[in-house]
């Protein structure tokens, strides 16, 4: 009987000491796994959370943003951008940088996140970026003045002056097409918008011009002489861009913003309201404006 109790005794003990072990050794690993999650890096969604702050590269216009009459901002992409940032629950930070170029060199610097298309778009770089579903599509229309004759095709720009903004802005189909048709004056005027081009047109200071299938949306009223002949190219994507990088949260993250905003309609409410929203008036009404 007292070897039984012995036994018994031994086995409990051995039992208990099992027991701790384990729990030390199950204590040990949950540290070790603490520390392995704190030291893992913040994916680039968390960073954005934790600074509070969508950071863009973006550059004011008439597509991307500018200030109301009421002294605050808008625009199409601004509407859009401020929508993916409420969806993170962050503040939207726009830094207008009037050079695209110098854009895409600060492009990969962590002080930004995204930028758009008004300083980086897949259809004027190679630039190696990773690139969102596009939420609009834009066509170059040549725009000529209807006091006279309408040009039938590219090949009767021959001997006439094509104004065309800074270099940063022409597509490379563009860039190619000026250099089959050395017989068309490709006029490069820098510093200037293109509503400046269709002034210059409605002028007669200029034969054509190429501006974007938006932008003569936005302002044909204000110059009623000027017209739209043909598109220069088919119509490309309009996409923000990011980085490219291993880690895709933020790019996943706007994929799916975008994805939602076509669903739910939301996209196409506020494409309307900006590119939908003027009233037809005749000729007459249209100089009155202009004047």
């Amino acid at each position: 009987m007292a070897y039984k109790y012995l036994m018994d005794g031994r086995k409990r003990t051995a039992v208990k000491r099992f027991s701790i072990s384990n729990l030390l050794i199950a204590m040990l690993l949950i540290c070790c796994a603490a520390l392995l999650v704190r030291s893992a890096p913040a994916s680039k969604l968390e960073q954005v959370r934790t600074a509070g702050e969508l950071r863009v590269i973006s550059r004011s216009g008439p597509i991307s943003h500018y200030q109301s009459p009421e002294d605050s901002t808008t625009g199409f992409e601004y509407t859009l951008l401020k929508g993916f940032a409420d969806e993170l629950g962050v503040k939207l930070v726009l830094v207008d940088d009037s050079s695209a170029l110098e854009s895409l060199k600060t492009l990969d610097n962590a002080a930004f996140d995204l930028a758009s298309p008004s300083v980086i778009n897949s259809s004027t770089t190679k630039a190696p970026y990773d690139y969102t579903t596009a939420f609009m599509d834009l066509s170059l229309q040549l725009i000529y003045n209807s006091t006279q004759t309408a040009p039938a095709n590219i090949k009767a720009l021959a001997g006439k002056k094509v104004l065309v903004i800074n270099s940063a802005s022409i597509p490379l189909p563009l860039q190619e097409l000026q250099k089959s048709l050395p017989d068309i004056h490709w006029e490069l005027v820098e510093n200037v918008e293109m509503t400046d081009l269709l002034d210059m047109v409605e002028r007669g200071h200029a034969d054509y011009a190429i501006v974007d299938s938006a932008i003569f949306d936005i302002h044909r009223y204000s110059y009623p002489h000027t017209q739209v002949a043909f598109d220069m190219q088919a119509p490309q994507p309009l996409a923000w861009a990011l980085a490219p990088s291993h880690d895709a949260s933020l790019y996943e993250a706007a994929q799916k913003y975008l994805a939602k905003i076509k669903t739910n309609g939301q996209l196409a409410k506020v494409s309307s309201q900006f590119f939908d929203q003027y009233i037809e008036v005749n000729t007459d009404d249209a100089l009155m404006f202009s004047k």
